[in-house]
Order: C-alpha cells, then sequence, then structure tokens
C-alpha cells in the first residue's frame, strides 16, 4: 500500500441533534434511509445497538482495531488474525479486512473508514467514533483529504458534536484499504489529537424554530495551491419538500495545507426559497438561481472549474456551471449551461442530471475515458453515469448499489447508504470511492469493478458474488 450527515442529510440530514445540552441524537445526512426506503428515525452513533455493538459504540480498552467486541459490519469485516492492542492496523493487518463484505452485483466494501470499527481507529486517533461523508480531493502534492460532516465522539456533554472535520493521508493505493495518517487538530496537523470542526455553525434551530442547525461541506479541490471546500448552512432537517432547507451555500479556502480557513464572501449563494436566518459570508446577495447551487461537486477540466450543483434536499436535478481557474471561486465569473451554450444568468441553467439527484461526486476515468458521476436515487440506491464530457450527454443510471437487494455476507439488507464519493487515485478497472452508512453512522470504502457494469442497470442482477470477489 503505497503512500473521507449525506451533506446534512437528516437532522443534520445527517445528524439531527436534539439537545446541545443533552446526549445528542444524530439523523444521518442525506441518508441513504431515504434512498432506501429506510425509516427516518433519527441516527444515535453513540447508542449501542440491540445487538452486540456498533461501529461507534466505545470497545474496551483492550478491544483490536475492528475487533470482535463490535457488531454488525464491524464484526463482518474483521479478520481472524488482529493486531492486540488499540491502534492502528499496520499494511499487513488491514489485509484482513479487505473484501470481508460484499453487496449484490460488481461491488464490494473494502473496509470502515472511520470509527470503532475501522482498523484506522478514528475513535482513538481523532475523537472520531460517527460520522459520514468522506468527501476526497488531492492536493496534487502526496496529500488526498477526506472531509466529513457531523462528526461525533461518544463522549462527554454533547457526545463531541463537530459539525465538520478533515482528515488527510499520503496513500494512494487502495486495494489492501485506506490509511488515514492526520487529523487537522487545534495544533495543526497530526497523527494524534482531537479533530477539530474547521467551519463553524451556530448549531441552533431545529423543525419549529429555523437558525444555522450545522455547516455541512459539500465538495473540496485544489487550484493552484489553495485549497478550497464548498459548504451548506443548514437552516432545518425538516423541509417537507425538499427533505432539508439551506441558509445559504458558501466557500472557505485556506493557503497553508488546509490549516486555516476562511470564507470567500464572493461565493456565498444565498437561498432564497427560505431566506437567511444565519450570518451571511459577505452578507446577503441573493440572485435568482441561486436556489439551484446549494450542493456542489467541483471538477478541474481545461481551463475551467467545472461545478455541478443541486439545490436543497435530495429531490431536484442537477445544474451545471463553470468558472476560468484564474477567477474561481467568485461567482460573478461563473458561466452556466442552459440548453447547449454557457450564459451568465444562473436563472436560465437547464437540467444536466434528471430526477432526484443527493449528495453526487464526479471525476473524470481513465480506464472508461469517460467522465463518472456518482449519487443515490430515492428508491432505487446508488448509481453512477458517464458522458464524454460535463456537458454530457449523460448515459443512463447504473446501479452500483441496489437498495432493494444488495445485502452483506451474513444476509442482512444493505439499504441505508448514501454520499458516494469518488477517490482521486483510481487503478485499472477499479472504482474506488467512500460511502456512508446511516445505521452505523460512518463512513466505509467501497469498490466496483467497472468491467462488470453493463450498459443497463439490470444487468447487474444478472452477475454471481463468485464472479465480482478478486482476491489479490
Amino acid at each position: 500500500m503505497s503512500f473521507k450527515c449525506c451533506c446534512a442529510p437528516l437532522e443534520s440530514a445527517v445528524m439531527k441533534f436534539r439537545s446541545l445540552a443533552s446526549a445528542v441524537t444524530v439523523t444521518a445526512l442525506l441518508p441513504v434511509a431515504l434512498v432506501a426506503h429506510a425509516p427516518q428515525a433519527v441516527a444515535a452513533p453513540c447508542t449501542p445497538y440491540s445487538k452486540s455493538g456498533s461501529f461507534t459504540s466505545k470497545p474496551s480498552a483492550s478491544a483490536p482495531a475492528g475487533g470482535s467486541s463490535l457488531g454488525g459490519l464491524s464484526a463482518l469485516l474483521s479478520g481472524s488474525s488482529k493486531p492486540s492492542q488499540p491502534e492502528r492496523a499496520t499494511s499487513g493487518q488491514r489485509s484482513n479486512y479487505n473484501q470481508r463484505q460484499i453487496t449484490g452485483g460488481p461491488t464490494q466494501i473494502m473496509q470502515l473508514i472511520t470509527g470503532a470499527g475501522s482498523p484506522n481507529r478514528t475513535d482513538l486517533d481523532f475523537g472520531v467514533s460517527g460520522t459520514d461523508l468522506g468527501i476526497a480531493y488531492a492536493d496534487g502534492a502526496g496529500h488526498s483529504y477526506y472531509v466529513f460532516g457531523d462528526t461525533m465522539d461518544c463522549v462527554g456533554e454533547g457526545d463531541g458534536w463537530r459539525s465538520n472535520v478533515l482528515l488527510r493521508t499520503t496513500d494512494e493505493d487502495y486495494g489492501d484499504g485506506l490509511r488515514l495518517d492526520d487529523a487537522l487538530t487545534a495544533r495543526g496537523w497530526s497523527a494524534t489529537g482531537y479533530a477539530k470542526e474547521f467551519i463553524p455553525s451556530q448549531k441552533v434551530g431545529d423543525a419549529d424554530i429555523n437558525g444555522e442547525r450545522t455547516t455541512i461541506p459539500t465538495a473540496g479541490i485544489v487550484v493552484d495551491g489553495v485549497h478550497y471546500i464548498d459548504y451548506m448552512s443548514v437552516r432545518s432537517w425538516h423541509d417537507p419538500k425538499t427533505g432539508w432547507s439551506t441558509n445559504f451555500a458558501a466557500t472557505v479556502k485556506s493557503t497553508d495545507g488546509g490549516v486555516s480557513w476562511k470564507p470567500v464572501p464572493e461565493a456565498t449563494r444565498t437561498n432564497a426559497s427560505h431566506g437567511a436566518n444565519a450570518p451571511i459570508p459577505g452578507g446577503a446577495n441573493y440572485r435568482p438561481g441561486f436556489e439551484k447551487l446549494q450542493q456542489s461537486a467541483y471538477i478541474e477540466h481545461g481551463d475551467y472549474i467545472y461545478r455541478f450543483t443541486t439545490g436543497q434536499g435530495r429531490r431536484g436535478p442537477a445544474y451545471l456551471s463553470r468558472a476560468v481557474k484564474s477567477q474561481f471561486p467568485n461567482e460573478s465569473a461563473f458561466e452556466y449551461y442552459a440548453d447547449g451554450g454557457w450564459v451568465h444568468d444562473p436563472s436560465q441553467a437547464s437540467v444536466v442530471l434528471d430526477g432526484k439527484v443527493s449528495e453526487l461526486s464526479v471525476a473524470y476515468n481513465d480506464y472508461l475515458g469517460k467522465f463518472v458521476t456518482m449519487y443515490g436515487v430515492e428508491g432505487e440506491g446508488i448509481v453512477m453515469r458517464t458522458a464524454p464530457s460535463p456537458e454530457g450527454p449523460w448515459s443512463p443510471r447504473r446501479k452500483l448499489v441496489d437498495a432493494e437487494t444488495a445485502k452483506v455476507i451474513s444476509g442482512e439488507p444493505l439499504n441505508d447508504t448514501y454520499a458516494p464519493y469518488v477517490l482521486p487515485h483510481q487503478d485499472d478497472q477499479h472504482l474506488y470511492y467512500t460511502l456512508t452508512s446511516w445505521r452505523d453512522y460512518n463512513t466505509m470504502l467501497m469498490r466496483t469493478d467497472l468491467d462488470f457494469v453493463g450498459e443497463d442497470m439490470e444487468n447487474n442482477d444478472h452477475i454471481a458474488v463468485s464472479d465480482v470477489v478478486a482476491t489479490r
């Protein structure tokens, strides 16, 4: 091996916190619970399940990484040979976690990336016991960064709720798992220490009292050495039409390798559909069409940074805009794709990805020679689409994780996943990405064999498990 709720899914789309003073309960961001018809229950990452445990429950001090004291996926992903101390697994130990859990079709769960059930033991090193997302981007200088949403440590008052945290690694080979090296802490980047919230939030409001519930990252990119992370200010997780509502979308940047972050006021997009009940970077700046720009996915292509966006929640289509790299991310520099051309009015932007698009990511895949996008679709599962250019035309959806038929090797349904984010380094025919389990509220490393993904979704249903579990 060489060398990261969706997005504010549920009550932080990913986590709904009842009270900061009392035990905090979380409702996964854009939980695939929605995508898979899962009940809209509140996720409680710091409450052990009635089984033998959960990803986020605290194991005993002597429990091994991914040890058998944990239930659910943790037990399935654990190998028979485990480290004897609660520390990060070595490369050799990590191999025991690979390919232990699979879904129907060409997709495998390689390992847990976060939580007490992960070989990374982010609960011990960084105070990350439960989290979601895992938006990944590379800096081109040897590091990849993983941006997570609402995060808990399950210790003390409020269970250590942070609206977001940032981890990084030099690992570019995912075939034997994914190692996380450092977290952004109050001391800067550190191999041990409490992962800090780097985009502050008011943490107020609920279904009846609007404010800023949380700040959830939606995209990350490095342009000319500067880090940019897009995020949404969540007003409420209880919008009856869209699932949740936002105050605005905004961007923060770092010029020191991700250590310190500051707002980019000229990149803010106020959401007019609800107004803003939180301080807006740069002040209110609504333009008609900004409601289409509340959640983002970035990709660099040619002289431009392309941005795919959706509105608040998970129940609308996706749009496309772009800005010249030298002027990114100033919103006034963006032009918007409309009916085959580019315009300067965001209200005229036309749909590029139809249907109900949830948290999405976009990347160019060398093996396919095409652009790839991934997102969850309510009632279907996790899908992939391809296109020769960002503008399209985009292929029909292909299911990579079927919400109705996907199961783990124990027979349990895998119907609560959401927020697939393509990783920055790929190999041959394998597509690697992160994916969150709402039930267990942690992020997984996924791998799909693209050689087994047919031109239409139905092809996947006829692939035997033995055909897609490759052993190295």
